[in-house]
């Protein structure tokens, strides 16, 4: 269950690769709308707007009639399809106790995932905002759920894989970190509060959680720095001074996607007062098309960052530990 009206909004992107508009794929959503009336467990598309209790778990067995998804404008000038993925999960535990000459509505439970279809400005395919980090939900039921769709309206149509700087280049956690040590704003309107965690990959393999703080006191992240430690996932605190003005929490991962915390907070008193969907779509969408699209910009335009700090920066925490330790480095 991934919902973006319920606690962790975590956010996994895929790309959809086709020339089918998000009406199209809406009809087609559409023609393959969930029902429990078949004879054995199901699978089909809702929309967003069917309700938060309508996508927690429920027993297959209550009747439900979902709603059609629709396309709708976007907050930032994009088209946008909401739609909900629901399926049936066996209850094993119920399924023990009536054994399975019951009927399946009696021992199974339906869960619903929130999908954020958007419209690329380019036109050549969309984005997928899901809300789930499960890699059972996203892999196993999201991804071939959305490839039949696109495939009956487009048989050329791909599921991706997003392409932006986290995935390609983990690089952009060192330069946050760099920018965090140094007080540096990661792009203009934008504060970066604290860096509360982060990993560091080792080449052999070797991942070090980070918590309770990035501060340049610590030695073991320092150890990593100077080992040239691949970084992320990291945990930053970021406030932004203009529309969407407001303080964000957010969980940035390895694979492009991110998980934002509902300490989230806007300036505007009423937009903290939304529906708990609304406002987790609203948290989700300004993130990703406002907020972090900032920090990537000046991050892929730091040609300097390149070409000399980021040697400055690993060298400077060598010499560090050096002055800390005399010569030696603290275990990792």
């Amino acid at each position: 269950m991934g919902l973006f009206g319920k606690g962790f909004l975590s956010v996994s992107v895929l790309r959809i690769s086709t020339g089918a508009t998000l009406d199209e794929l809406a009809s087609a959503m559409a023609d393959r709308i969930y029902t429990n009336a078949g004879e054995s467990s199901q699978s089909g598309w809702g929309s967003i707007e069917d309700g938060i209790e309508s996508g927690e778990r429920t027993p297959s067995s209550v009747p439900f009639s979902p709603t059609a998804p629709r396309v709708e404008d976007g907050r930032h000038g994009f088209s946008m399809l909401g739609a909900r993925f629901y399926y049936d999960v066996t209850n094993k535990s119920i399924l023990d106790r009536l054994g399975k000459q019951s009927d399946w509505r009696l021992f199974s439970d339906r869960f619903g995932v929130d999908l954020l279809v958007v419209a690329d400005q380019n036109g050549d395919g969309h984005t997928v905002l899901v809300a789930s980090r499960k890699r059972d939900e996203v892999d196993g039921l999201i991804r071939p759920a959305l490839r039949e769709v696109v495939e009956s309206v487009d048989s050329t149509g791909l599921i991706k894989s997003i392409a932006i700087a986290e995935e390609h280049d983990p690089d952009f956690f060192l330069w946050l970190l760099h920018r965090s040590f140094n007080r540096i704003s990661p792009a203009d309107d934008i504060v970066l509060n604290a860096i509360d965690r982060v990993q560091a990959h080792q080449q052999s393999g070797w991942v070090t959680n980070f918590t309770q703080g990035t501060s340049p006191d610590r030695e073991d992240l320092l150890v990593n720095i100077s080992k040239q430690a691949d970084f992320g996932k990291l945990k930053v605190g970021l406030d932004h001074a203009v529309d969407p003005e407001g303080h964000f929490e957010v969980l940035l991962e390895r694979d492009g996607g991110f998980s934002a915390y509902r300490a989230c907070e806007y300036e505007e008193e009423n937009l903290n007062k939304l529906p708990p969907d609304l406002l987790g779509r609203r948290i989700v969408e300004d993130l990703w098309y406002v907020v972090l699209p900032k920090m990537r910009d000046v991050y892929n335009d730091d040609k300097v960052w390149r070409d000399k700090t980021r040697g400055d920066f690993i060298v400077w925490a060598r010499t560090e530990l050096e002055m800390r330790y005399g010569g030696g480095t603290p275990a990792t």
